[in-house]
């Protein structure tokens, strides 16, 4: 039987591929039994070349040699502690046996397994071992991480009340009280856009384990919280509004003056008979500004 085609292989339909395939076949087996002189060393040099042939070379069931060949290699794959090891050793029984030679002594062997490991014998070759350490989590990424949630930006100390906390190995810690600013996911917000801007996005954490470092630390919900402080005490001692009198010398600082309306008696309190002499230096600032301000406008 002659087989021509003028067309490349890549261009031929699938039933052009099959007609060429068959032919190639026919030529090799051809080929194979002019090369021996007997039928068992026709048999023998089909098995030698069966990695090149793949599905289309008859079985080895009478082999005793091959089939214990076939029952070490599936103990091996029994035995081996990593998908890359088994996925190895069947790449190198995939050059010379076929799927289901094997599939004979590995229960659950898929046939999508034998073709990944036929294509990684292909590509591959050789065995690489592999690092199978698997990490959870990078410790400089979360050191930046730690850093950020604890700088001032999103905690401020209180310098009163302390926190006893216990780790696991019983040791207690005193931890002063502190105050976040800010909730859970603008947080993360703010964090994701700090380490872009310091051009530091390879060291991002991801926003799932951000969330769960979050929620794992203990918070309280507290309102109108301020610390011990007095500045607003001292802030009382320097704005004039704040040293009112109900009677005063100085206009600006007399309630029973400012506050009394002069045409109507049922809103002012009656006078005191005190004089109002002094003005506060201030109080004048104020004025200046007003008329300043009026300046501007009709500009």
């Amino acid at each position: 039987k002659r087989a021509r085609c003028w067309k490349p292989y890549s261009k031929l339909s699938n039933r052009g591929k099959n007609y060429r395939a068959n032919a190639h076949v026919q030529i090799v087996s051809f080929a194979l039994s002019m090369l021996t002189d007997t039928p068992q060393s026709e048999e023998d040099l089909k098995m030698r070349a069966r990695g090149f042939f793949g599905d289309r070379m008859p079985t080895f069931e009478d082999s005793e040699v091959v089939q214990g060949i076939l029952r070490d290699g599936a103990e091996y794959y029994k035995s081996a502690t990593t998908k890359h090891e088994r996925m190895w050793l069947l790449s190198l029984y995939s050059r010379t046996f076929d799927y289901r030679d094997m599939v004979e002594h590995i229960d659950g062997l898929s046939e999508r397994t034998w073709n990944q490991a036929k294509k990684m014998g292909i590509d591959q070759g050789t065995y690489k071992e592999t690092d199978n350490t698997k990490e959870r989590y990078d410790p400089i990424k979360l050191e930046y991480f730690i850093s950020f949630i604890t700088s001032p930006h999103i905690l401020i100390g209180l310098p009163y009340g302390h926190t006893k906390v216990t780790d696991s190995q019983g040791t207690t810690y005193d931890l002063p009280q502190s105050i976040r600013q800010t909730g859970i996911y603008e947080t993360i917000d703010m964090y994701i856009a700090y380490m872009k801007e310091m051009g530091l996005e390879k060291l991002l954490l991801k926003r799932t384990t951000c969330y769960k470092i979050l929620s794992m630390l203990p918070l309280k919900k507290s309102q109108s919280l301020e610390c011990v402080d007095y500045f607003q005490a001292d802030a009382t001692n320097n704005i004039f509004r704040l040293h009112v009198k109900k009677q005063s010398v100085n206009s600006d600082h007399c309630l029973t003056w400012t506050l009394s309306d002069p045409t109507n008696p049922h809103f002012s309190l009656p006078d005191s008979g005190h004089q109002h002499r002094q003005r506060c230096v201030y109080c004048k600032l104020i004025d200046k500004t007003n008329e300043d301000m009026k300046k501007m406008l009709c500009k």
